[in-house]
C-alpha cells in the first residue's frame, strides 16, 4: 500500500510501518478450534477511531462494535476478502450482543505481511460500512464507489459515483517534483506510479490485461510495469 509520510495510528501506539504484531497465528484457531477468536486490539484500534474521527463515525459513539480476527477470510469475486462488517440479527445479536461486528482476515493479513497502518485502514473501511436508518437503526452501508481501472482510462471520471472518487484522489498530496521534495518527505512521480500499481493489483482491480502504467505531472512522466504475481 502507498506510504504515507509521517503519519501516526489513532492509538499512537507504535511504528504506522511496521508489520502488524498481533495477528493470531493459525496455530492458535486450531487450537481454540473456533473459526473467530475475540480481537481487544482491533476494538482498541475501531474506538480510536471513533473518537478521532468524530464528523465520520460519530453516530457509533453510543453504539457496540465488536472486533474479532477470522481465521480465513476466503475470496470474493476472485479478490481476497481481508475484512467485513456485519450486523447481526435474530439469534445471532442475542448472543453477539453488538450493533456489528468487525471481522477481519487473520490469514491474509499474515501472507500479505500487513502493516499496522493497513490495519487500521481495514478497520476505517469496515467502520465505513456502519450505518443508521432515518429510525435509528443499525444498518450496513454500500461503497461510495465500485468500478474497473480499464473503464477509468476508457471513460475517465464521467460516470456517477467514479467524479465523486476523483474529487477525492486530486486532494492527495501525490508528488511536488520541486528542489525540496526529498527534504520535505514529498512522493516522487515514480513512487506515487509504483504505490497506485501495486494497490490496483493486490486488490485485483481489472490489472490482468494491464502491462505498464504510466503516471504523468507537468515536469516527469514514467511508465511503472506491473510485478509478478510472487511480489
Amino acid at each position: 500500500m502507498p506510504t504515507h509520510e509521517k503519519r501516526r495510528l489513532v492509538t499512537s501506539k507504535g511504528d504506522p510501518e511496521a508489520e502488524y504484531a498481533k495477528i493470531p497465528p493459525k496455530k492458535r484457531f486450531e487450537e481454540m478450534g473456533a473459526q473467530f477468536i475475540e480481537a481487544p486490539d482491533l476494538e482498541e484500534i475501531i474506538e480510536a477511531l471513533i473518537a478521532t474521527h468524530e464528523s465520520l463515525f460519530g453516530h457509533l459513539a453510543d453504539r457496540k462494535v465488536t472486533g474479532l480476527w477470522k481465521a480465513k477470510g476466503g475470496e470474493r469475486n476472485g479478490k481476497l476478502t481481508l475484512g467485513m462488517c456485519v450486523k447481526p440479527s435474530g439469534l445471532a445479536q442475542y448472543f453477539a450482543d453488538c450493533d456489528f461486528v468487525i471481522w477481519l482476515a487473520a490469514d491474509h493479513h499474515r501472507d500479505l505481511r500487513s502493516t499496522a497502518l493497513q490495519v487500521e485502514a481495514c478497520c476505517y473501511h469496515e467502520l465505513k460500512h456502519c450505518g443508521l436508518t432515518h429510525a435509528d437503526a443499525p444498518t450496513v452501508v454500500g461503497h461510495d464507489f465500485e468500478g474497473f481501472a480499464d473503464e477509468i482510462i476508457e471513460y475517465g471520471a464521467v460516470r456517477p459515483g467514479i467524479n465523486y472518487m476523483a474529487a477525492a484522489f486530486r486532494q492527495l498530496p501525490l508528488d511536488i517534483e520541486g528542489p525540496s521534495s526529498a527534504r520535505n518527505g514529498a512522493r516522487t512521480v515514480e513512487a506515487a506510479a509504483e504505490d497506485l500499481m501495486e494497490v490496483l493489483q493486490r486488490e485485483g482491480h481489472g490489472v490482468d490485461g494491464i502491462e505498464s502504467m504510466t503516471m504523468s505531472t507537468a515536469k516527469k512522466s514514467v511508465t511503472i510495469p506491473k510485478r509478478g504475481k510472487g511480489r
